[in-house]
């Protein structure tokens, strides 16, 4: 079972409450993830592929690296974890790279 817990957030990304990855994926509820895009010097992106096992979209193409916001986290801290986790590149808070925020829906 799926024990990642994570903030639930409303409308306006204010956390109203937490519960596993699991239950708010079932339940539909609001939650924050990061995709995080690689692109060539020719401005080509680079995807992943996902696995044939995944829950959602499996065997699909994918952003470069994705994650969820665990309990407490920003987005920040988990994208620089998850780019290490998932590339072996290490990006510090000190690098700049575009945030946005939008809302998605599985």
């Amino acid at each position: 079972m799926d024990m990642n817990i994570l903030d639930i957030v409303d409308e306006n990304e204010n956390i109203i409450g937490e519960d596993s990855r699991e239950n708010i994926h079932k339940k539909g509820l609001l939650h924050r993830e990061i995709h995080v895009w690689f692109y060539t010097p020719k401005d080509e992106i680079i995807f992943q592929l996902r696995g044939k096992d995944k829950v959602t979209r499996p065997d699909l193409l994918d952003a470069t690296v994705g994650g969820h916001v665990e309990l407490g986290d920003s987005y920040e801290d988990t994208a620089i974890k998850e780019v290490y986790e998932e590339t072996g590149v290490k990006l510090t808070s000190t690098d700049r790279y575009p945030l946005k925020c939008t809302k998605f829906l599985y």
